[in-house]
């Protein structure tokens, strides 16, 4: 499992992982990329504009690959981003993951066994493994398996007043989990 931190302000935010891919106790790579950008394609009353998101992932690494081959649906300009994710895109990618395979039972719901956080201008989103979607709010979050030794660490970082470097606070994250779990 990995893990994704995030912080953000009013007009950014800042995406971080580790690059190490495991499968059981097994390391498989120590320098893969889990954060996607992905282009956007807006279709307005007379005009089409591109933007970019960020899509980041834990999880099991197959299903990035295939996120990495999924095409990313048109948005509405009507639409906000959230309406987007639920109208559009989380069920188009739900559509994606069956052709595949990767819709499984847990505990009678399905779900995929992944996380993803995305990050579309100064907004967060949480999309769960049930593709259930969460905007957060908070100034930091994280996903995968060592999230509560990251938000941990965001919390102090983020209590410190001489720590004003969001790149610090991701870094730190980073390495406080990469110190104390082995699938990062």
């Amino acid at each position: 499992m990995s893990i994704i931190v995030a912080v953000k302000t009013d007009t950014k935010i800042i995406l971080g992982s580790d690059k190490r891919v495991t499968e059981d106790k097994t390391i498989v790579s120590e320098n893969e990329s889990k954060i996607l950008i992905k282009e956007l394609t807006i279709e307005g009353y007379n005009e089409i504009t591109y933007e970019k998101f960020l899509i980041a992932f834990t999880g099991a690494y197959g299903l990035f690959e295939l996120l990495k081959t999924f095409k990313t649906p048109t948005k509405a300009s009507k639409d906000t981003f959230l309406e987007y994710l639920y109208k559009t895109f989380v069920p188009r990618i739900n559509t994606h993951l069956r052709k595949y395979n990767f819709i499984q039972d847990y505990n009678g719901q399905e779900g995929v066994d992944w996380e993803l956080l995305i990050a579309y201008k100064n907004s967060l989103f949480l999309v769960e493994f049930n593709l259930g979607i969460i905007e957060i709010k908070t100034p930091y979050y994280a996903i995968g398996a060592p999230k509560d030794i990251a938000l941990g660490s965001l919390y102090t970082t983020n209590q410190n007043e001489n720590i004003t470097s969001l790149r610090y606070m991701v870094s730190t994250a980073i390495r406080a989990c990469a110190a104390h779990n082995v699938s990062c």
